[in-house]
């Protein structure tokens, strides 16, 4: 928003790759780092990316993070950050490691999570109502009860084509309420 180049990343088949440079908003470097493609654990046909920091400037331009060793903040730079949160720990060969403490503005929660390797080991979240939550996985995808085949299985069975229509092929659009079960 205020003309200042925030990141410079390169990308291959869909998914950040190589070296990449990361700025503050008042235009000072924030980071670089190096995206690193690994196996996805979940599904095997896909890969993710991750990013190994290699330099890290806080926004006084004080470097915190140097060939991979330091302490850093994380404004959801280094993970795809979809709470707006901000985090603090150590950074070990590039990754996150040992213990991390955050908070994020929307949900309104604090939490505190351990890193072995850029892997987290565990987490606990403390939500508005004091609640407390623990957690070993930062996102998990929704599936459907019973796996997405029985899920596929299930709309093709439960498929009603109007009689008015003549279906030659299209899209079959629908709706989902996903909660915690």
């Amino acid at each position: 928003e205020n003309g200042n180049v925030k990141s410079l990343k390169y990308y291959k088949e869909h998914y950040p790759e190589g070296k990449c440079t990361f700025w503050h908003e008042n235009g000072t470097k924030k980071a670089e780092g190096e995206y690193v493609i690994v196996p996805n654990k979940e599904f095997k046909d896909f890969k993710n990316s991750r990013l190994k920091i290699v330099n890290y400037w806080d926004d006084k331009n004080v470097q915190k993070v140097i060939d991979g060793e330091g302490e850093l903040e994380d404004d959801g730079f280094i993970e795809t950050d979809h709470l707006h949160s901000v985090s603090n720990g150590k950074i070990k060969n590039g990754y996150k490691d040992e213990n991390w403490i955050g908070k994020s503005k929307t949900p309104k929660i604090q939490f505190s999570e351990v890193y072995k390797n850029g892997e987290l080991v565990s987490g606990t979240s403390i939500d508005e109502s004091n609640q407390s939550h623990s957690y070993s996985e930062i996102m998990k995808r929704a599936d459907p009860a019973g796996g997405i085949e029985v899920f596929y299985k299930y709309v093709q069975n439960n498929f009603i084509q109007p009689e008015s229509q003549s279906f030659k092929g299209g899209k079959v659009l629908t709706k989902f309420d996903i909660d915690e079960n």
